[in-house]
């Protein structure tokens, strides 16, 4: 039997029952658990990245700020969440990493039995296993990665090779044509320039968004992208303001990532060439700001470099 005594945190709405309840039932000893009540996700996150070891978490749906980050930041520090749902839930939680989802009105049983099923006692534990969700096992396109410095063609080399797969036949039998495409994956985006789109929404960021609370489908993801009569591809227009960076989060952008990759025969890329992280520069916001490039070129199936001529 696992450790009978569990740490754990939750987090909801103001005024929300579920929340006294447990309060209640852990300061009676009804059950063996110290709860401690958070008042924000914000919260949930600093205690998460303190030195304590948490249980579990108890995540109310309708908290501003639950989504898929959240979710994976709690398994990372090997505490496990649970989402605490209306009759019906308002999203798949289990789909974007949740352990388990209590229905309400939450009862002292089903909550210990959640916790005997899926969180570990502190006192005796030694490692909780973290948990990477997967976000689709569909069959993925071939990525392609275009890096290299500003000046030295990279959003034309992307769009030429882009421009080029389009015109060659469907590697599937039910398929007519070959689907390609072209991400702009650069900080200072300029596709959707080249490409005169006007309005630049939907774009990268909208997508990334998506993902913190959903998983799309292959239709959803490609209804993000604008199509180019011209070339024969498709497109997704980058960052607005070289900025926007800091708007996208880790979990949520590799996810959105995979959903491109599983949409589309072809996927390519326009990106940076600079890949430092924290472990180079001691910096957690250059580790986030290369967060595109870094990922696009480790899972690339072709990088495709550009350069300027001259020494």
């Amino acid at each position: 039997m696992r450790d009978e005594h569990f740490v754990v945190l939750g987090v909801a709405r103001p005024r929300t029952t579920w929340l006294t309840d447990i309060g209640h039932w852990a300061n009676s000893s009804m059950l063996p658990i110290e709860f401690i009540r958070c008042v924000s996700i914000d919260e949930v996150r600093s205690r998460l990245h303190s030195d304590r070891r948490f249980s579990a978490v108890l995540l109310g749906e309708d908290c501003t700020g639950l989504d898929r980050d959240v979710i994976e930041t709690a398994r990372d520090a090997g505490c496990v969440p649970i989402v605490i749902t209306d009759s019906t839930p308002r999203r798949d939680w289990p789909a974007l990493g949740a352990a388990d989802t209590l229905t309400q009105p939450v009862t002292p049983h089903h909550l210990l039995a959640a916790l005997r099923e899926h969180a570990i006692g502190v006192d005796h534990r030694s490692h909780v296993a973290t948990h990477e969700t997967s976000v689709d096992s569909s069959p993925t396109g071939c990525l392609i990665a275009i890096l290299g410095p500003g000046g030295s063609g990279t959003s034309t080399t992307a769009m030429a090779i882009a421009s080029h797969l389009a015109g060659q036949p469907s590697r599937y039998p039910e398929s007519t044509s070959t689907r390609v495409g072209l991400v702009d994956a650069s900080l200072n985006a300029d596709q959707a320039l080249l490409h005169d789109l006007g309005d630049v929404v939907p774009g990268l960021q909208e997508l990334v968004d998506l993902h913190r609370t959903a998983n799309p489908t292959n239709d959803e993801v490609r209804d993000f992208f604008w199509f180019s009569a011209r070339h024969g591809y498709d497109i997704l227009p980058g960052l607005r303001r070289h900025r926007d960076w800091s708007t996208l989060r880790r979990r949520t952008t590799l996810a959105a990532l995979a959903s491109i990759h599983r949409s589309f025969d072809f996927v390519v890329a326009d990106s940076d060439a600079d890949f430092e992280g924290e472990s180079e520069t001691g910096s957690i916001d250059i580790e986030d700001r290369n967060l595109l490039a870094r990922e696009l070129a480790r899972n690339a199936d072709l990088v495709v470099l550009t350069a300027r001529a001259g020494i």
